[in-house]
């Protein structure tokens, strides 16, 4: 898993001067392969989904994108199945999903790489919102699941006020949803912080 690691970061690094890195990444990153990979190993190809943008043309990485989704979706579905060797863990690459997802959506709209329709990303995102877990279970929560919700909210900042509007207006689609609750969360939190920032004398910030 280590020389896989390795081998991966060499080719993200040199694929743009290398046809034959190039084709190995884009054989890699084939929703077949994602599925058979070690979840460990499809980790960092999604973690790196902003490297990729310099690599792949903008219907590729776009493909790509939504391959990751699917890919960890069906995951998510048969975590501990036959399907999955033993030791990999699904809860990590959710959280790395999100990491690459934030990473194209943080992309300044002038840099020289393949860009990403936004809103096809965040189409992808709205996917993402089902797998994660309902945060107001009393059970404890795992610091992966933790993180991926954090990951989550991070990628949902760099939304659009009109795009977040619209799932809002949707509200009923989203009843008894992870998005319900995420919204509910978000929107808690917020405003607990706020409140608190609020009573903090002003020497003390």
């Amino acid at each position: 898993m280590i020389y896989f690691s390795e081998c991966m970061l060499f080719s993200l690094a040199h694929a743009q001067s290398f046809s034959g890195l190039q084709t190995c990444l884009d054989e890699l990153c084939d929703l077949a392969l994602l599925l058979s990979l070690r979840t460990s190993m499809a980790s960092i190809l999604m973690v790196h989904m902003n490297k990729l943008s310099y690599i792949f043309s903008k219907s590729r990485l776009e493909r790509f994108v939504f391959d990751c989704v699917e890919a960890t979706w069906r995951r998510s579905q048969s975590n501990h199945s036959q399907s999955l060797l033993s030791g990999d863990d699904v809860e990590c690459l959710k959280v790395n999903l999100w990491k690459g997802l934030k990473s194209l959506l943080s992309l300044p709209k002038d840099d020289l790489r393949v860009g990403v329709d936004k809103n096809k990303l965040l189409v992808a995102a709205e996917k993402c919102l089902s797998l994660l877990e309902a945060p107001l279970e009393k059970s404890p929560r795992k610091l992966d699941e933790i993180q991926g919700w954090s990951e989550a909210l991070e990628c949902m900042v760099l939304a659009s006020d009109e795009w977040i509007a619209k799932l809002i207006n949707r509200g009923n689609i989203f009843c008894q949803s992870p998005w319900n609750s995420f919204l509910c969360c978000s929107m808690n939190f917020c405003s607990y912080s706020f409140s608190y920032a609020k009573c903090i004398p002003s020497d003390m910030t």
